[in-house]
């Protein structure tokens, strides 16, 4: 499964959908809040999370998930990068930044990674 996190709900069904067309299972969330407990979620491929989730950055979800899913992909999204925000993700292994607008080709490119990993 697909874990995907992001509160712009167009970009979220949007991303699913296409994840679902190439033959994802999706789990669409629309803010941290509302997923299930982390030690309970299917078998996760990866995450996909915009960096602003209102009550916790993206990045702080990932090392949540990180806590249960140690070598997890995580493709963290933002139109609002900095350099202090691209310093904290290169020194995690499992995960990469993006910037919005994120086109699907962009994510494509990752999939075979992600589609490979198994938790």
């Amino acid at each position: 499964m697909v874990l995907l996190v992001d509160d712009d709900e167009d970009f979220r069904v949007g991303l699913a959908e296409a994840l679902r067309d190439d033959g994802f299972v999706v789990g669409d969330f629309a803010a941290s809040g509302s997923l299930p407990p982390l030690d309970h979620m299917p078998k996760l491929q990866c995450a996909i999370t915009d960096y602003h989730l209102g009550n916790e950055t993206g990045l702080a979800l990932a090392d949540r998930l990180h806590e249960h899913y140690p070598q997890l992909p995580v493709v963290i999204v933002t139109a609002f990068s900095s350099r202090d925000l691209e310093e904290a993700v290169a020194t995690r292994v499992h995960v990469k930044l993006l910037s919005k607008p994120v086109h699907y080709d962009q994510l494509r490119s990752l999939l075979p990674r992600l589609r490979a990993h198994h938790t």
